[in-house]
């Protein structure tokens, strides 16, 4: 057999695999069937040295040219090199959760670090978006948290927080850390729903009278003055000092942000009722479909995304035709890394709204958030490189044209001015940086800014060096 033909087939049996491993439903499917899936995976990596064909897709391209632009260094992976990481990366990732559900916490565990070291790896030849890896990280506390080992659970929370607040300040993952770990500290539910598992422990160092009986822990003041739901608690002076600089103050801060949000929106605090449906994973009332909205926003707030989609899909069979559900129901998905299902939600979403005078309110901005979402999807997950793009992508025209209808229908939203900016590169590379300034101008995340910056950077110094 030729090595072209080997490599073909090699490709193939890829794509069918991550196919499979992407549509396992690891309640339902067996610990052994989880173990095949990462047993093909390993022997694809084993063969990927021998058959890859160094051949990378156009976007890993872009960005090692843009990387080796600001002075960093970057070789773009091949197709099949992101292929077999993402498809053993899944596999893994599935077992692990199995693990979890059988409570075999160490077995586990064991699956959870090589995911987070693979990841560490990776980065260094794959321009990966930081959340994939502060969510594995995310994801091995929580098993630790889950088998009972809390000092090592908060060790690992912090680790996010600290490689959070250096490559992606304020955003969602780092939220969601950040409750996962103040959830554990307090004296609260720590394990699955119902059961009691955590003691109070200082939220620095992770020390517990438990495991230490010499230790007392004193209680943060503050917390105590404003009678907050979780309290802080440390061992010692030091130990708050430390913490206070770098979470506790910010911690702090956000629930007096949060407080005076409350005041200006009129908002009212969550009922013990409406709270007890949201901490249930499988409860799903019989509520109309504006409640169920109303539920999932509650459970994106903190981060229940299992629930959230439960709820979502219950509203879009009371309502398939309102596209509200659809477009809420893609990002809930694109939050959980199911990449393809979410394109899809997106693309419902859009077909629901169409080119017809819309009937139902904000139907445009869903339309329009929708295509820039779909297109930012594309243009920076890795993940999305096997699935199959929207026809309106497929030709330049037409995404210039959608694209433009975009920032028409949002002015405001930063990721459809960075879609038209990316299609204008090559035909009006001026007007793309525009674009690109625009889109760093209307962001409201830090980070957000200095990528937009950084492209219109890339573009102009393109530019340059073609005249």
């Amino acid at each position: 057999m030729s090595v072209n033909r080997e490599r073909e087939q090699y490709r193939q049996h890829l794509k069918s695999l991550i196919q499979k491993v992407k549509t396992t439903d690891v309640n339902n499917c067996s610990l052994e069937k989880c173990q095949k899936h990462l047993k093909e995976a390993k022997q694809c990596m084993d063969l990927l040295p021998r058959l890859d064909d160094g051949k990378p897709l156009p976007q890993h391209v872009e960005a090692a040219q843009f990387r080796r632009l600001l002075g960093l260094d970057h070789v773009p992976p091949s197709e099949l090199q992101i292929l077999a990481w993402n498809t053993l990366k899944l596999a893994r990732l599935n077992l692990a959760e199995k693990l979890e559900g059988q409570k075999k916490f160490e077995e586990a565990l064991t699956h959870y670090h090589d995911m987070v070291e693979q990841g560490k790896q990776m980065r260094k030849v794959v321009w990966e978006p930081e959340s994939e890896l502060h969510t594995l990280i995310n994801n091995l506390a929580l098993c630790y948290k889950r088998g009972g080992k809390f000092e090592q659970a908060i060790e690992w929370y912090q680790k996010g927080l600290d490689m959070c607040a250096q490559e992606d300040p304020g955003s969602t993952m780092e939220r969601m850390i950040r409750d996962n770990l103040d959830t554990m500290l307090n004296t609260g539910k720590a394990g699955p729903v119902g059961q009691t598992t955590a003691k109070r422990c200082c939220w620095n160092c992770g020390v517990s009278p438990n495991s230490n009986p010499s230790v007392k822990l004193l209680c943060c003041a503050r917390c105590k003055e404003l009678k907050l739901a979780v309290y802080a608690y440390y061992c010692s002076a030091e130990c708050q000092r430390e913490d206070w600089k770098r979470r506790h103050k910010l911690y702090h801060q956000e629930i007096k942000d949060a407080k005076k949000t409350a005041v200006r929106n009129n908002f009212q605090p969550l009922s013990e009722e409406t709270q007890a449906v949201l901490n249930d994973p499988d409860y799903v009332p019989d509520s109309d479909y504006a409640s169920l909205l109303s539920l999932s926003a509650q459970c994106t707030e903190q981060g229940k995304h299992h629930k959230e989609k439960k709820l979502l899909k219950k509203a879009i069979k009371m309502e398939p035709n309102n596209p509200v559900a659809h477009h809420n129901l893609a990002i809930c998905l694109s939050n959980s890394h199911e990449y393809e299902e979410s394109v899809k939600e997106f693309s419902n979403a859009m077909r629901l709204v169409g080119a017809k005078p819309p009937k139902y309110a904000n139907a445009n901005e869903i339309w329009a958030r929708s295509a820039a979402s779909i297109f930012a999807m594309f243009t920076r997950r890795s993940e999305c490189s096997c699935i199959q793009k929207p026809i309106w992508m497929t030709d330049h025209k037409e995404l210039e044209l959608v694209a433009k209808r975009v920032v028409e229908v949002v002015p405001s939203f930063n990721e459809g001015w960075a879609m038209l900016g990316a299609t204008l590169e090559d035909v009006n590379p001026e007007r793309a940086i525009e674009c690109y300034e625009r889109a760093a101008l209307v962001s409201e995340i830090d980070s957000n800014v200095t990528r937009f910056q950084q492209e219109a950077v890339r573009v102009r110094s393109k530019l340059l060096q073609v005249n």
